[in-house]
């Protein structure tokens, strides 16, 4: 049993299971990372070094702020992994206070971030370099395409994107960066639930058959952008040579559950709109939208509707390399849909998708081409 709170009261639960309901996926009971109160120095405390990212601090016995002793890092491994992350309230307190902090210079904000969720911090600087997860992606736009309203507010994005070594702009901020660490801190309410759901619900690594960790804001290996990039990129770059070089960037630095997942046996379907945007020069070169989506193997089994990952990347020919914009998880009917639109070849309403941001595409919609074909496996 793990120790958590409902509100005030003290309850007890099972250590792995939860019932609750998930807009996004349509099963009850479906299992979440739940917030854990783990042995600290014979006090109990919220959620763990890592977990918690609570406003409560971990108190030595004496009341001075500390971390644990080797003792108490045996007993964080044992609970912090095993499906027991913050409650969503966590991350919508902390983000209330960012806001509300917004006033503050960045330096501050960021200081405010690290006192309240320091393993956060640490992921985020963590993927920060290079030879990173974050080369790999390019920008989205911070509004949501359905309600229309900012997904993350100026001044934690911002305080992200300071952390994270990325240009600080907020009109079209850093993909990979909004649409992980970002999307824990989203206030709003979408038709789909929260923006953070893909990340405090364990769904995905339930489809995937991998530990409950892997892509979550807690992960035992790797960070949750190094580890969500590995799986996007995996998928998007098939057949480019940036497959290669994300390889050798993170293969030491993501979960190795992950690294041994066999991807390319999945079966799939790559959903390509291509348009030939003119260049400063002159002439024309082709800008690729791709939607690539994969089969989940176990999500049918488990009860899950959304059984399809999504990863949608944008390849500008003349730049060479694709980006990561995002990934989520989807329904056999958006599926369908896909394969209904790409029924013609021809269309005249080509455009960016899943708030995608391109500065060559300007336009709201484009002429251009659709292809679908079979994801190749092996």
């Amino acid at each position: 049993m793990v120790r958590i709170f409902s509100g005030r009261k003290q309850t007890e639960v099972p250590e792995y299971h939860r019932s609750i309901s998930d807009s996004r996926t349509g099963v009850e009971p479906e299992k979440k990372r739940l917030n854990a109160y783990i042995p600290f120095r014979n006090a109990w405390i919220s959620g763990g070094l890592p977990v918690a990212c609570d406003l409560i601090r971990a108190m030595s016995d004496d009341g001075i702020k500390g971390r644990p002793n080797a003792v108490d890092v045996q007993d964080w491994q044992r609970f912090s992994h095993a499906d027991i992350l913050s409650q969503m309230q966590n991350f919508e307190a902390i983000a209330g206070n960012l806001i509300r902090a917004r006033e503050q210079p960045v330096a501050q904000r960021t200081d405010l971030l690290r006192s309240a969720c320091p393993e956060i911090v640490r992921l985020i600087e963590t993927d920060r370099g290079l030879s990173g997860p974050t080369i790999f992606w390019g920008r989205s736009v911070n509004l949501d395409e359905f309600t229309k309203s900012v997904i993350v507010d100026a001044s934690i994005l911002e305080t992200i994107l300071h952390l994270g070594g990325r240009p600080t702009n907020l009109s079209s901020p850093h993909a990979g960066l909004q649409h992980t660490y970002g999307y824990l801190f989203s206030l709003i309410e979408t038709p789909f639930g929260k923006k953070r759901d893909r990340w405090v619900s364990n769904t995905l690594e339930l489809s995937l058959g991998l530990p409950d960790d892997v892509l979550g804001p807690a992960p035992k290996q790797g960070t949750l952008l190094s580890n969500a990039t590995w799986l996007a990129g995996q998928i998007a770059f098939q057949g480019h040579d940036r497959r290669s070089w994300l390889q050798r960037c993170l293969a030491r630095h993501v979960s190795d559950p992950l690294k041994n997942l066999s991807i390319d046996k999945m079966p799939g379907v790559r959903f390509t709109e291509v348009v030939a945007l003119p260049l400063a020069g002159g002439g024309k070169s082709p800008l690729e939208l791709v939607t690539d989506l994969v089969e989940l193997p176990l999500a049918a089994e488990k009860g899950f509707a959304e059984r399809w990952l999504l990863v949608y990347s944008i390849h500008d020919h003349h730049k060479s390399s694709p980006q990561l914009v995002t990934l989520f998880t989807v329904t056999d009917e958006f599926v369908d849909a896909l394969r209904d639109r790409a029924a013609k070849r021809k269309r005249s309403d080509v455009r960016l998708r899943y708030n995608a941001w391109y500065p060559r595409m300007t336009q709201g919609h484009y002429s251009g081409t659709i292809t679908l074909k079979a994801r190749e496996t092996r």
